[in-house]
């Protein structure tokens, strides 16, 4: 799910698959909800080229209701944003939430695995700033190992300006539309922050934590129900994760670029947590 925030109001975006009463991130509607499409992409043709990629649902094994995405990096662990776990939905308990992974269709197929605990960034909500440290980590129950996870950028990797990232996820393929079915991908070009904090974009609420990426006229964009999916670059020479989908204002429009939890400020913790859990 992707915190949609209206432009006077910051809140995560449900997807008709994602955090559906939940708190605020990725959202264009004018209440808090989590939501779930990429606006201007394609389907992953395969699962091979985004294996890594993984549907948070509610924990009910009588139902796949997705409301975020996640990142596998370990065969026991999951990466996704810290509002994804922490909101009315899930309230940080393990127990309410699953994680599908190894298909392209989360209504379908996949392996499905139960949370065994739940760690988030210890400065989430503690800075001031909205979304920051927008980060957290998923110990699964029973570890998956059909498919292979990805790998972290180092906490001295760099993602300089213009890079083409891929976002991938089930959110809406239109701001307060309908989460797909079918899992989506978008390239996007990194943002300064300097310009993704213009008066005209987000106005200084961009941390150093985060980073921007899309088009200035906009059309291309993670949306609801996309919060706390991967972005992947392929900058260091092999595919890594580098982004957490988090937050933005609507989706896809002129100058409000899709907004992502930079990687390199919370590897040091996600290697930290999983080696000592």
């Amino acid at each position: 799910m992707k915190l949609i925030l209206a432009t006077t109001a910051l809140f995560l975006l449900p997807t008709a698959s994602a955090l559906a009463q939940t708190p605020p991130p990725r959202n264009g509607t004018p209440a808090p909800a989590v939501s779930p499409f990429i606006i201007g992409g394609v389907p992953v043709p395969n699962i091979a080229d985004a294996h890594w990629q993984v549907a948070l649902v509610d924990g009910d094994d009588n139902r796949r209701s997705q409301f975020c995405g996640g990142t596998l990096i370990a065969a026991g662990w999951v990466l996704t944003a810290a509002h994804c776990v922490d909101n009315p939905r899930v309230q940080k308990d393990p127990k309410r939430l699953d994680v599908i992974a190894e298909t392209l269709n989360y209504t379908t197929g996949g392996v499905r695995s139960d949370v065994d605990k739940i760690f988030i960034h210890p400065k989430w909500g503690q800075t001031g700033t909205q979304y920051d440290f927008d980060a957290a980590l998923l110990k699964l129950k029973t570890p998956v190992t059909s498919v292979q996870p990805i790998n972290v950028i180092s906490p001295t990797g760099t993602l300089p300006d213009g890079t083409e990232v891929r976002v991938t996820g089930w959110g809406a393929l239109s701001e307060g539309g309908p989460g797909s079915a079918v899992l989506m991908q978008v390239n996007v070009p990194v943002i300064s922050n300097a310009v993704c904090n213009d008066p005209a974009s987000y106005g200084g609420r961009v941390s150093a934590q985060m980073f921007c990426a899309g088009l200035r006229d906009g059309g291309l964009d993670s949306c609801q129900g996309d919060s706390g999916g991967p972005v992947m670059s392929t900058i260091s020479g092999s595919k890594e994760v580098v982004g957490i989908v988090s937050w933005g204002f609507g989706c896809a429009r002129r100058l409000k670029y899709g907004v992502y939890t930079r990687v390199t400020t919370v590897s040091q913790w996600v290697s930290e947590t999983m080696a000592g859990n």
